[in-house]
């Protein structure tokens, strides 16, 4: 019986784009940090930023190495050019499905994307991210990173929950082979992909 729901946030409820992200840093001068983006395999720099361990004014001291003119608020700009819109009949059914599952997202994200989707996605029907969720895990406040087992024992110890009742949702297939090694019922989501049919008749 699936008791719980756990959702990835980039590349299942919010689509991604590399290659937007990409000619956003070209068009800033920073064509480097753009080539280090990727949301499956991050470069050195942007995993620590995804852990935690580093933060914004770090990402600007090493993007002036390449351009000593760069600028926070435009770097930022430039790197939320990844996540795309997440379409309104996912947050119709987040809503829809917290009337029958627990529903909880843990994601591999940063201080420099999350804080501004929270504002423009998750607001955007003058509700706050709560409405969605029971609870919300980020990798940059737990300092841990999928497909870390670490991060899903922390995901259940704090929630309360058990894995064989938890079907985890994401797009990135070393993290569902860890959840599945961990006993987690998993779904390995395709881009663009409307997954609603996962859920009729789920009990």
């Amino acid at each position: 019986m699936i008791r719980n729901l756990l959702f990835d946030l980039g590349g299942v409820l919010a689509d991604l784009d590399r290659e937007r992200c990409m000619a956003a840093f070209a068009q800033i001068g920073l064509p480097q940090l753009g080539q280090l983006v990727d949301p499956y395999y991050p470069s050195a720099i942007f995993n620590d930023l995804e852990r935690g361990i580093i933060g914004k004014q770090e990402i600007l001291d090493y993007a002036r190495t390449f351009s000593p003119q760069a600028d926070l608020e435009r770097i930022e700009w430039a790197y939320f050019q990844l996540i795309g819109e997440i379409p309104a009949y996912k947050l119709d059914l987040l809503r829809d499905l917290r009337s029958r599952f627990k529903v909880y997202m843990l994601s591999n994200t940063n201080v420099m994307v999350y804080p501004s989707m929270l504002e423009k996605q998750f607001r955007s029907r003058g509700l706050t991210v709560d409405a969605y969720f029971d609870k919300v895990y980020l990798s940059y406040e737990m300092k841990l990173l999928k497909p870390d087992p670490a991060i899903f024992e922390a995901v259940l110890a704090d929630a309360g929950i058990e894995a064989r009742e938890t079907l985890f949702i994401d797009d990135g297939t070393r993290n569902i082979e860890t959840a599945r090694a961990m006993g987690f019922r998993t779904y390995q989501a395709a881009a663009h992909e409307d997954f609603r049919h996962l859920f009729a008749g789920l009990e």
